[in-house]
């Protein structure tokens, strides 16, 4: 894919380009899909897109985010799962202590009153 994107007139083989050249191509195409299909599909583009900043590749910050979330989807479908599962497990946690805090912070002006007033309302003398 990355060799039918690069038209370089200097007739440098696909092994002897650099990072810098893949990103100025990028750069010239213009076309995020693009960008993103050969970031896909091969690894020496999604490297060279990811190591340098946005702009050097004809990208902005938001578009530089979704090539790294496509390269390692493509690139580390594994650790790209871990990383799903830890962060669903990282949402479930957030959820669950926002209850509690809540459901706490409901009991805590009964447990800074007087004893003697908190014992009447677990008793259920409201006097």
């Amino acid at each position: 894919m990355l060799a039918s994107l690069l038209h370089f007139c200097s007739g440098q083989s696909l092994q002897n380009l650099s990072g810098v050249d893949i990103r100025r191509h990028f750069l010239c195409l213009g076309d995020v899909a693009k960008v993103r299909q050969a970031v896909e599909q091969d690894v020496r583009a999604a490297s060279a897109a990811l190591s340098g900043p946005a702009f050097l590749s004809g990208l902005d910050e938001r578009q530089l985010g979704m090539i790294r979330t496509t390269a390692y989807e493509a690139h580390a479908p594994k650790e790209a799962a871990q990383l799903r599962e830890a962060q669903a497990a990282l949402e479930k946690v957030n959820t669950a202590g926002a209850r509690l805090l809540a459901d706490i912070g409901g009991r805590l002006k009964v447990w800074q009153e007087p004893p003697s007033a908190a014992l009447s309302k677990l008793k259920g003398d409201d006097s």
